[in-house]
């Protein structure tokens, strides 16, 4: 009996035994099959990633074009300079051979180290701390010491590396963004910062523009160390497609070109702005804002540049919200110098900002081209209804002056408009009544945004609704606010017909062979005008352009210009008497218009220069007429009087004989003196490629041209064309004439006055009105 229970617990024990061994297999087997087959995947990434290194391929931005495919914006190949700390070390001499302080390993990284953290800081210009830090992540394989390098300047780190037996300096494929005319359309174009974030084209499109990254996969053992290139995967980079913008680059130098004098001449302390677009595309030829940046560096904070930025009330009030914030978030008060680094910084964004696109202002009188086309489309008045005008219209409880105070008397709704009679617009609005105005309000879109194609549009701040007051300083183009982009989209309408256009900086987006992908196709969103109401509108501007209007200043030889100035005090700030923005709109030709301009002139500085549209904005929106119509295949239609003024391009004499040279130039409707007694040309006063006027006089020498046969300049200033023509021509030289009609006044001359010059040399007189009308 014992020994039968003794077996049966050895038996049993050897039960249980196996029952517990069976029960650890089984965990075994199930941890296993858990590792093996639930957890594989997750595993194997983890594997993967201990065992693999992966490097980004950086591919090429796209072009970016104009509309006749100059290039505006490239990639230049440079590369990336960066480090393996992990690899950063010492290599043998040529001869297997390390200096004795090199021997030990821990030694001789360290002393790479400081040999590379040395030579970035100085050749990079980096602080010393901050690369050696990026030396000392010991597990890292890749840290960005400069991210865009010329292949130059890196082919002076490489011989740095091999003089030195460093290795662990690298070397990637990278791309640079390069801006061949540095600061033309710089608002537009824009820019992508390294944090991604950007402005204008560059970013709006940036999913277009970017690509896409390759990689370069390459597998390494435990230590980290490349095991083969046999296990090298490499998955290329897909470049970025290309843009093709609608800008012309001729008419965006020629409108910055303007715009630049424009700024010098007002010294505007809230910048200039223009635009010049399509009245039936919407598609914008040029748009700039003065002054601008480079884009090339477009953080630098140029001195004379940052001059011309002023703070407004809203810009402080944020210089004081970050202030504020960043006093917070560091627990104490921000030394002086901190500050002024916020405030600098705001003026930098401030630089950046499309005023075309991100201000709303006050349109002042150019807004009444919209209320008398509006008053037109209603039939609420002809261009012959009679008005008149006592110099103020009382409005409810106010009374409301014209420009003109003693009045401009008995005038028709025609006259009223080329004038600027602030009580003909005003009694205009009263018949179109408040609700059918706020109607043409939406139907233009100053209550929504035009849908350009740049980040950052705004929309203005206009009436919801209207009174009798609202109404009446509505349509004077005072206490609202629209976009200058909102606003000549609005023209464009009065201009083509009545059709509200879509505007667009982009026409299409190709790939890197040239193929496109994408068309932009000019977009009519409704019509809001009748034919008929805007040929009237446009006769009666261009009218007001060669007559007597307020838009004299916008005249323009061989072409009738539909064009109307304005001059509003800024929303908000009727207690600042110099607060003004003088503007002026225009249109041409004014019988088949193909292009509106705008351009706005914001705070002139009152010590130095008028403040009113018509004096500060016109001269400039003709000049940019005069140059782009031509340009952009528009004829000139002159007529007698100015077939008589036009320019007579000189031709080349020297070395022609004496008759030969008279014989062309009289042929040619132009007179001649000669100097000397010999039987050729030596020297010619004006020279080869001058114009002169119908009559203009040529000088001969047929010695040489004498060195002190030099005579004064006379001064022009405030004399009509045809006393200054008189004078100057009395005086032994030619003139050219250019700028307003007639009736106006010199009001620069070159070369100036006092100036010693050649007998025969031409002067250029810039004539202007310089009194306004609106």
């Amino acid at each position: 009996m014992g020994i039968n229970t003794n077996f049966d617990l050895s038996k049993r024990r050897i039960q249980t035994v196996a029952v517990l061994m069976i029960l650890a297999v089984c965990v075994i087997l199930g941890r296993l099959y858990y590792f093996q087959v639930i957890k594989f995947s997750e595993y194997q990434r983890k594997v993967i990633r201990q065992q693999t290194s992966e490097s980004t391929i950086i591919p090429t931005r796209g072009t970016i074009y104009d509309r006749n495919m100059r290039i505006l914006a490239s990639s230049a190949a440079v590369e990336r300079v960066f480090i393996s700390p992990k690899d950063l070390d010492i290599t043998a001499d040529s001869n297997g051979k390390f200096e004795p302080d090199e021997l030990d390993e821990l030694a001789r990284k360290e002393k790479a180290a400081r040999k590379v953290s040395e030579f970035f800081s100085e050749f990079f210009e980096l602080d010393y701390d901050f690369v050696y830090e990026k030396t000392q992540k010991k597990h890292r394989l890749d840290e960005t010491i400069k991210a865009e390098v010329e292949i130059s300047i890196a082919d002076h780190v490489r011989q740095f590396a091999a003089e030195n037996r460093i290795t662990g300096i690298h070397f990637g494929q990278a791309a640079k963004r390069v801006y061949p005319y540095s600061n033309l359309a710089a608002h537009v174009i824009g820019f992508m910062g390294s944090d991604n974030n950007g402005m204008g084209i560059e970013a709006k499109y940036n999913e277009y523009l970017k690509g896409m990254a390759g990689r370069m996969i390459t597998v390494r053992d435990a230590r980290k160390n490349l095991i083969s290139l046999e296990y090298e995967t490499y998955i290329g980079a897909q470049n970025g497609n290309n843009l093709i913008l609608t800008l012309d680059y001729t008419v965006q130098t020629i409108l910055e070109e303007h715009l630049e004098v424009a700024l010098m001449e007002s010294r505007a302390a809230q910048r200039v702005a223009g635009v010049v677009m399509d009245v039936h595309t919407g598609e914008i030829l040029a748009m700039s804002t003065k002054p601008d940046f480079d884009l090339n560096n477009p953080r630098t904070m140029d001195e004379e540049v940052m001059g011309y930025i002023n703070l407004e009330w809203d810009d402080l009030n944020a210089v004081e919200r970050d202030i504020a914030r960043l006093e917070n978030e560091k627990g104490r008060e921000l030394t002086q110098e901190e500050k002024d680094e916020v405030t600098e910084l705001t003026k930098l964004y401030k630089l950046w900002k499309n005023k075309i696109i991100t201000e709303p202002y006050e349109p002042g009188s150019t807004f009444k081209v919209l209320t008398a086309a509006v008053a037109l489309e209603e039939k609420v008045s002809s261009e012959h209804n009679e008005y008149y005008c006592a110099g103020m219209l009382e409005v409810g409880e106010f009374e409301i002056n014209c420009h003109l105070r003693t009045g401009h008397g008995h005038l028709t709704f025609a006259e009223g408009l080329k004038v600027s009679c602030n009580p003909v617009s005003m009694m205009t609005a009263e018949k179109i009544t408040a609700p059918v105005f706020l109607k043409y309000f939406d139907a233009f879109g100053y209550n929504e945004k035009t849908g350009i194609d740049l980040p950052g549009e705004a929309v203005g701040l206009t009436h919801g609704q209207m009174g009798a007051s609202e109404l009446a300083t509505s349509s004077l183009g005072q206490t609202f606010k629209v976009t200058p982009i909102q606003h000549a989209v609005g023209l464009a309408a009065v201009a083509n017909g009545g059709k509200i256009v879509t505007p667009r900086v982009v026409r299409a987006v190709t790939d890197s062979t040239g193929n496109i992908i994408k068309n932009f196709e000019p977009e009519i969103k409704r019509t809001v005008l009748s034919g008929g109401t805007s040929k009237t509108i446009s006769r009666i501007l261009a009218e007001g352009v060669s007559g007597g209007g307020s838009a004299r200043n916008a005249f323009v030889r061989g072409y009738e210009i539909a064009a109307k100035t304005g001059t509003s005090q800024k929303l908000g700030r009727y207690d600042d008497e110099e607060a003004r923005i003088g503007s002026t709109a225009a249109y041409a030709p004014a019988e088949n218009p193909q292009v509106v301009v705008l351009i706005i002139v914001d705070e002139p500085d009152l010590t130095v220069s008028s403040m009113y549209g018509g004096v500060i904005a016109a001269p400039y929106v003709s000049k940019v007429l005069n140059d782009a119509l031509p340009y952009l295949g528009v004829e000139p239609q002159y007529t007698e009087t100015e077939i008589a003024g036009l320019q007579i391009l000189v031709r080349g004499y020297t070395l022609k004989s004496v008759s030969e040279a008279a014989e062309d130039i009289v042929n040619r409707g132009l007179s001649y003196v000669i100097e000397g007694g010999g039987e050729f040309v030596k020297a010619q006063i004006p020279r080869q490629g001058s114009q002169l006027i119908k009559g203009g006089e040529i000088v001969l020498y047929t010695d040489s041209l004498p060195e002190q046969n030099l005579i004064t300049v006379p001064d022009v200033s405030e004399l009509s064309a045809q006393s200054a023509s008189k004078l100057i021509k009395d005086a032994g030289f030619n003139i050219n004439i250019i700028g307003a009609s007639s009736g106006a006044a010199a009001y620069r001359q070159n070369p100036e006055f006092g100036e010693q010059v050649p007998k025969g040399t031409v002067i250029t007189v810039e004539f202007r009105h310089q009194d306004s009308t609106e």
